[in-house]
Protein backbone atom coordinates (compact mmCIF):
# COMPACT_ATOMS: atom_id res chain seq x y z
CA UNK A 1 0.00 0.00 0.00
CA UNK A 2 1.22 3.48 -0.86
CA UNK A 3 0.59 5.56 2.25
CA UNK A 4 2.44 8.61 1.03
CA UNK A 5 5.52 7.84 3.06
CA UNK A 6 3.58 8.17 6.30
CA UNK A 7 4.26 5.82 9.19
CA UNK A 8 0.82 6.32 10.78
CA UNK A 9 -2.51 4.96 9.57
CA UNK A 10 -4.82 7.71 8.35
CA UNK A 11 -8.03 8.21 10.27
CA UNK A 12 -9.69 10.36 7.65
CA UNK A 13 -13.00 8.57 7.11
CA UNK A 14 -16.27 9.83 8.52
CA UNK A 15 -16.13 7.69 11.66
CA UNK A 16 -13.27 6.60 13.90
CA UNK A 17 -14.07 2.90 13.96
CA UNK A 18 -16.60 0.09 14.27
CA UNK A 19 -16.24 -2.57 16.97
CA UNK A 20 -18.14 -5.86 16.96
CA UNK A 21 -18.29 -7.58 20.35
CA UNK A 22 -19.44 -11.18 20.88
CA UNK A 23 -19.62 -12.90 24.29
CA UNK A 24 -20.93 -16.45 24.61
CA UNK A 25 -22.17 -18.44 27.62
CA UNK A 26 -22.69 -15.23 29.61
CA UNK A 27 -24.50 -17.03 32.44
CA UNK A 28 -22.43 -20.24 32.40
CA UNK A 29 -19.02 -18.55 32.32
CA UNK A 30 -18.98 -16.64 35.58
CA UNK A 31 -17.61 -13.14 35.09
CA UNK A 32 -18.28 -13.16 31.35
CA UNK A 33 -20.86 -10.40 31.78
CA UNK A 34 -17.93 -8.16 32.72
CA UNK A 35 -16.28 -9.01 29.40
CA UNK A 36 -19.17 -7.34 27.57
CA UNK A 37 -18.70 -4.17 29.61
CA UNK A 38 -14.90 -4.20 29.31
CA UNK A 39 -14.96 -4.35 25.52
CA UNK A 40 -17.86 -1.93 25.18
CA UNK A 41 -16.15 0.71 27.35
CA UNK A 42 -12.71 0.09 25.83
CA UNK A 43 -13.82 0.68 22.25
CA UNK A 44 -16.14 3.55 23.10
CA UNK A 45 -13.25 5.30 24.82
CA UNK A 46 -11.30 4.97 21.58
CA UNK A 47 -14.13 6.65 19.67
CA UNK A 48 -15.63 3.51 18.13
CA UNK A 49 -19.23 2.68 17.50
CA UNK A 50 -19.78 -0.56 19.42
CA UNK A 51 -22.29 -3.29 18.60
CA UNK A 52 -22.61 -6.17 21.09
CA UNK A 53 -24.03 -9.67 20.66
CA UNK A 54 -24.36 -12.35 23.35
CA UNK A 55 -24.90 -16.12 23.24
CA UNK A 56 -24.45 -16.42 19.49
CA UNK A 57 -25.11 -19.74 17.69
CA UNK A 58 -23.04 -20.90 14.72
CA UNK A 59 -25.75 -20.03 12.20
CA UNK A 60 -26.17 -16.60 13.78
CA UNK A 61 -22.40 -16.11 13.71
CA UNK A 62 -22.30 -16.84 9.98
CA UNK A 63 -25.18 -14.44 9.46
CA UNK A 64 -23.49 -11.68 11.47
CA UNK A 65 -20.10 -12.06 9.79
CA UNK A 66 -21.67 -11.98 6.33
CA UNK A 67 -23.75 -8.98 7.33
CA UNK A 68 -20.76 -7.02 8.61
CA UNK A 69 -18.60 -8.01 5.63
CA UNK A 70 -21.16 -6.56 3.22
CA UNK A 71 -22.33 -3.67 5.36
CA UNK A 72 -22.96 -0.62 3.21
CA UNK A 73 -21.57 1.96 5.65
CA UNK A 74 -18.40 -0.01 6.41
CA UNK A 75 -16.41 2.25 4.10
CA UNK A 76 -17.14 5.17 6.45
CA UNK A 77 -15.01 3.71 9.28
CA UNK A 78 -11.26 4.29 9.61
CA UNK A 79 -10.69 1.18 11.75
CA UNK A 80 -12.41 -2.11 12.49
CA UNK A 81 -12.27 -4.18 15.69
CA UNK A 82 -13.68 -7.59 16.52
CA UNK A 83 -13.66 -9.01 20.03
CA UNK A 84 -14.95 -12.40 21.14
CA UNK A 85 -15.05 -14.09 24.54
CA UNK A 86 -16.02 -17.77 24.72
CA UNK A 87 -14.72 -21.30 25.27
CA UNK A 88 -12.14 -22.48 22.75
CA UNK A 89 -9.81 -25.34 21.78
CA UNK A 90 -7.20 -26.18 19.17
CA UNK A 91 -8.30 -29.03 16.91
CA UNK A 92 -5.75 -31.13 15.03
CA UNK A 93 -6.28 -32.10 11.40
CA UNK A 94 -6.37 -35.84 10.73
CA UNK A 95 -2.87 -37.26 10.18
CA UNK A 96 -1.35 -33.80 10.02
CA UNK A 97 0.81 -31.71 12.32
CA UNK A 98 -1.52 -28.77 11.82
CA UNK A 99 -4.14 -27.56 14.29
CA UNK A 100 -6.85 -24.94 13.94
CA UNK A 101 -8.13 -22.78 16.75
CA UNK A 102 -11.88 -22.96 17.25
CA UNK A 103 -14.30 -20.86 19.29
CA UNK A 104 -17.36 -22.49 20.83
CA UNK A 105 -20.75 -21.19 19.81
CA UNK A 106 -23.78 -21.05 22.09
CA UNK A 107 -25.49 -24.02 20.38
CA UNK A 108 -22.54 -26.32 21.12
CA UNK A 109 -21.08 -26.07 17.63
CA UNK A 110 -17.78 -24.33 16.91
CA UNK A 111 -16.32 -21.75 14.55
CA UNK A 112 -12.76 -21.66 13.25
CA UNK A 113 -10.94 -18.48 14.25
CA UNK A 114 -9.21 -18.43 10.87
CA UNK A 115 -12.63 -18.31 9.18
CA UNK A 116 -13.75 -15.37 11.33
CA UNK A 117 -10.65 -13.45 10.29
CA UNK A 118 -10.99 -14.52 6.65
CA UNK A 119 -14.32 -12.69 6.32
CA UNK A 120 -12.49 -9.37 6.64
CA UNK A 121 -9.39 -9.90 4.48
CA UNK A 122 -8.96 -7.52 1.53
CA UNK A 123 -10.29 -9.89 -1.13
CA UNK A 124 -13.55 -10.50 0.69
CA UNK A 125 -14.12 -7.11 2.27
CA UNK A 126 -13.09 -4.28 -0.04
CA UNK A 127 -14.59 -1.65 2.26
CA UNK A 128 -11.91 -2.41 4.87
CA UNK A 129 -9.01 -2.67 2.44
CA UNK A 130 -5.85 -0.90 3.63
CA UNK A 131 -7.29 0.06 7.01
CA UNK A 132 -6.30 -1.51 10.36
CA UNK A 133 -8.36 -4.47 11.54
CA UNK A 134 -7.98 -5.58 15.18
CA UNK A 135 -9.06 -8.96 16.60
CA UNK A 136 -9.16 -9.84 20.29
CA UNK A 137 -9.68 -13.54 21.09
CA UNK A 138 -10.50 -14.42 24.69
CA UNK A 139 -10.68 -18.23 24.48
CA UNK A 140 -8.55 -21.19 25.49
CA UNK A 141 -5.98 -22.61 23.07
CA UNK A 142 -5.57 -26.03 24.67
CA UNK A 143 -5.49 -29.09 22.36
CA UNK A 144 -8.85 -30.79 21.99
CA UNK A 145 -9.17 -34.10 23.81
CA UNK A 146 -6.67 -33.38 26.59
CA UNK A 147 -8.22 -33.67 30.02
CA UNK A 148 -8.07 -30.68 32.32
CA UNK A 149 -6.89 -32.87 35.22
CA UNK A 150 -3.97 -34.22 33.19
CA UNK A 151 -2.90 -30.71 32.25
CA UNK A 152 -3.07 -29.53 35.83
CA UNK A 153 -0.87 -32.43 36.96
CA UNK A 154 1.66 -31.87 34.17
CA UNK A 155 1.79 -28.10 34.60
CA UNK A 156 0.26 -27.19 31.26
CA UNK A 157 -1.08 -23.70 31.20
CA UNK A 158 -4.90 -22.23 31.74
CA UNK A 159 -9.36 -19.61 31.48
CA UNK A 160 -10.16 -21.62 35.55
CA UNK A 161 -8.38 -20.43 38.93
CA UNK A 162 -7.45 -17.55 41.37
CA UNK A 163 -5.51 -14.40 40.70
CA UNK A 164 -2.73 -13.80 43.21
CA UNK A 165 -1.98 -10.07 42.87
CA UNK A 166 1.53 -8.68 42.70
CA UNK A 167 2.59 -6.07 45.25
CA UNK A 168 0.30 -3.07 44.88
CA UNK A 169 -2.48 -5.12 43.31
CA UNK A 170 -5.74 -5.60 45.18
CA UNK A 171 -6.99 -9.12 45.85
CA UNK A 172 -10.20 -9.77 43.88
CA UNK A 173 -11.12 -13.37 44.73
CA UNK A 174 -11.66 -15.55 47.74
CA UNK A 175 -8.43 -17.19 49.02
CA UNK A 176 -7.90 -20.73 47.84
CA UNK A 177 -10.39 -20.52 45.00
CA UNK A 178 -9.40 -21.42 41.45
CA UNK A 179 -9.76 -19.08 38.43
CA UNK A 180 -12.00 -20.07 35.55
CA UNK A 181 -10.71 -21.42 32.22
CA UNK A 182 -12.38 -21.19 28.82
CA UNK A 183 -11.71 -24.63 27.36
CA UNK A 184 -14.65 -26.47 25.88
CA UNK A 185 1.56 -34.20 23.51
CA UNK A 186 3.71 -35.84 21.55
CA UNK A 187 4.76 -33.83 18.50
CA UNK A 188 3.73 -30.20 18.91
CA UNK A 189 1.31 -29.25 16.11
CA UNK A 190 1.49 -26.01 14.17
CA UNK A 191 -1.59 -23.91 14.86
CA UNK A 192 -2.85 -22.22 11.70
CA UNK A 193 -4.37 -18.78 12.33
CA UNK A 194 -3.40 -16.64 9.32
CA UNK A 195 -2.80 -12.96 9.93
CA UNK A 196 -3.46 -10.98 6.77
CA UNK A 197 -2.29 -7.53 5.70
CA UNK A 198 -3.24 -4.65 8.01
CA UNK A 199 -4.44 -7.05 10.70
CA UNK A 200 -3.59 -7.49 14.36
CA UNK A 201 -4.64 -10.53 16.40
CA UNK A 202 -4.34 -10.69 20.18
CA UNK A 203 -4.99 -14.00 21.93
CA UNK A 204 -5.47 -14.23 25.70
CA UNK A 205 -2.79 -16.94 25.86
CA UNK A 206 -0.07 -18.59 23.75
CA UNK A 207 -0.60 -21.74 21.71
CA UNK A 208 -1.42 -24.80 23.81
CA UNK A 209 -2.47 -22.90 26.94
CA UNK A 210 -5.66 -22.00 28.74
CA UNK A 211 -6.95 -18.42 28.92
CA UNK A 212 -7.59 -17.19 32.47
CA UNK A 213 -10.85 -15.68 33.63
CA UNK A 214 -11.81 -14.59 37.13
CA UNK A 215 -15.39 -15.54 38.06
CA UNK A 216 -15.92 -12.15 39.71
CA UNK A 217 -13.88 -9.74 37.58
CA UNK A 218 -14.10 -11.42 34.19
CA UNK A 219 -11.32 -12.27 31.74
CA UNK A 220 -7.91 -10.89 32.62
CA UNK A 221 -6.80 -9.85 29.14
CA UNK A 222 -9.98 -7.85 28.56
CA UNK A 223 -9.84 -6.36 32.05
CA UNK A 224 -6.25 -5.18 31.58
CA UNK A 225 -7.02 -3.94 28.08
CA UNK A 226 -9.81 -1.80 29.53
CA UNK A 227 -7.59 -0.50 32.34
CA UNK A 228 -4.67 0.28 30.04
CA UNK A 229 -6.85 2.11 27.51
CA UNK A 230 -8.50 4.05 30.32
CA UNK A 231 -5.09 5.10 31.64
CA UNK A 232 -3.56 6.07 28.30
CA UNK A 233 -6.67 7.72 26.88
CA UNK A 234 -7.98 9.30 30.06
CA UNK A 235 -10.82 11.80 29.67
CA UNK A 236 -10.96 10.82 25.98
CA UNK A 237 -8.18 13.21 25.03
CA UNK A 238 -7.78 11.47 21.69
CA UNK A 239 -7.08 14.53 19.58
CA UNK A 240 -3.82 15.31 21.37
CA UNK A 241 -2.86 11.69 22.07
CA UNK A 242 0.17 10.40 20.14
CA UNK A 243 0.76 7.01 21.75
CA UNK A 244 0.99 4.02 19.45
CA UNK A 245 -1.75 1.48 20.15
CA UNK A 246 0.87 -1.28 19.96
CA UNK A 247 2.53 0.28 23.00
CA UNK A 248 -0.79 0.11 24.81
CA UNK A 249 -1.09 -3.60 24.00
CA UNK A 250 2.46 -4.20 25.23
CA UNK A 251 1.38 -2.56 28.47
CA UNK A 252 -1.53 -5.03 28.65
CA UNK A 253 0.94 -7.88 28.28
CA UNK A 254 3.14 -6.44 31.04
CA UNK A 255 0.17 -6.13 33.41
CA UNK A 256 -0.77 -9.76 32.87
CA UNK A 257 2.82 -10.87 33.35
CA UNK A 258 2.89 -9.24 36.78
CA UNK A 259 0.06 -11.45 38.03
CA UNK A 260 0.15 -15.05 39.22
CA UNK A 261 -2.74 -17.40 38.50
CA UNK A 262 -3.69 -20.63 40.19
CA UNK A 263 -5.36 -23.71 38.81
CA UNK A 264 -4.12 -26.45 41.10
CA UNK A 265 -0.65 -24.95 40.67
CA UNK A 266 0.64 -21.41 40.30
CA UNK A 267 1.01 -20.11 36.75
CA UNK A 268 2.28 -17.16 34.78
CA UNK A 269 0.56 -16.33 31.49
CA UNK A 270 0.78 -13.56 28.92
CA UNK A 271 -1.28 -12.76 25.80
CA UNK A 272 -0.01 -13.67 22.34
CA UNK A 273 0.12 -10.82 19.83
CA UNK A 274 0.72 -11.10 16.07
CA UNK A 275 0.23 -8.46 13.41
CA UNK A 276 0.88 -7.39 9.83
CA UNK A 277 0.42 -3.67 10.32
CA UNK A 278 2.59 -1.46 8.13
CA UNK A 279 2.19 1.68 10.24
CA UNK A 280 1.47 2.86 13.75
CA UNK A 281 -2.11 3.15 14.96
CA UNK A 282 -2.57 6.51 16.64
CA UNK A 283 -6.14 6.96 17.83
CA UNK A 284 -6.87 10.65 17.30
CA UNK A 285 -10.25 12.27 17.08
CA UNK A 286 -11.07 14.12 13.86
CA UNK A 287 -13.50 17.00 13.47
CA UNK A 288 -16.32 14.71 12.34
CA UNK A 289 -15.70 12.09 15.01
CA UNK A 290 -17.63 12.97 18.13
CA UNK A 291 -16.99 10.69 21.08
CA UNK A 292 -19.37 10.44 24.01
CA UNK A 293 -17.11 8.24 26.08
CA UNK A 294 -15.84 10.90 28.49
CA UNK A 295 -18.44 9.81 31.02
CA UNK A 296 -17.17 6.24 31.08
CA UNK A 297 -15.61 4.86 34.24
Amino acid sequence: MDNGGEDIYRFDREHQGLAVVIVNFVNERKGADNDVNYMKKTFKRLGFKVECHTDVTKSKMEELLEEYRKREDLCKYSCFAFGISSHGVEEKEDSKLVSHHTVNMFDGDYFYTKDIIDYFRDRKCQALKNIPKLFFIQACRIPKGNRTEDHRDKGVGFDKGIHIPSPGHQETSSPGKDDEVDHAIAAEPIVSVPCHNNMLIMFASPQGHYAFRNEEDGSYMLKYLYESVKEHYGNCCLKENQISFLDVLIDVTARMAEGTYRFGKMYKIVPCLVHKLHSDIIFTQGENMTSKCCCLV
